[in-house]
This record gives structure tokens, C-alpha cells and sequence, in this order.
């Protein structure tokens, strides 16, 4: 057993991601890596959606969420919060502007 640096639970030698936190483990070097939604492939155009109309970018994030590989729940994920972080940016700028 070894001790995922990022949640500090236990996980086995052979693991190839923590079961706990979901950061993946190079089996190279048997170090862990976390896993992030800008490395993603559509990254960017989900930002840009979720910005632009942030309610498509909630369902779009849960559509996402509902995928089984995990950089696709993590992109899910950044899709909901950037998005409601858009709905507050956008009341903001109305709010101003009129």
C-alpha cells in the first residue's frame, strides 16, 4: 500500500488511480498524477459555450457527467461551475449597464 499525495488515503501498489480522489498513477515512475479538465480535447470550446450561454453550458456538463472516462467528468464538472461563475459575471455586467 502507498499513500495518494493529494487525499492522503491508502491505495494499492498495483492501483492504477486513486479510488478515493480519482488522480491517475504513471506507471512509470509509480507517482500520481492528477487529472485536469484543460487537457481535454474540447476544453476550450466548452469554456467559450459556458460563457456565451451558460445554461446550455449546465447541460452540456451534465451530460458530460454522465460519460465514464474520467477527464470527461472533470471537463463536466468545469462545465457547471464556469458556467454558473458566467451567470453571476453576466447579472453583474446587466446590472451595470442598465
Amino acid at each position: 500500500m502507498k499513500t495518494c499525495p493529494f487525499c492522503a488515503e491508502d491505495i494499492q501498489d498495483e492501483a492504477i488511480k486513486c479510488k478515493h480522489c480519482g488522480s491517475l498513477i504513471d506507471e512509470d515512475d509509480g507517482s500520481v498524477k492528477k487529472i485536469k479538465a484543460s487537457q481535454h480535447s474540447s476544453y476550450g470550446s466548452i469554456s467559450l459555450l459556458c460563457f456565451l450561454l451558460p445554461a446550455i453550458g449546465i447541460i452540456v456538463g451534465i451530460v458530460y457527467l454522465t460519460k465514464d472516462k474520467l477527464i470527461d467528468k472533470k471537463l463536466g464538472e468545469h462545465a457547471i461551475a464556469f458556467s454558473f461563475l458566467s451567470v453571476i459575471v453576466w447579472f453583474i455586467l446587466l446590472m451595470i449597464l442598465l
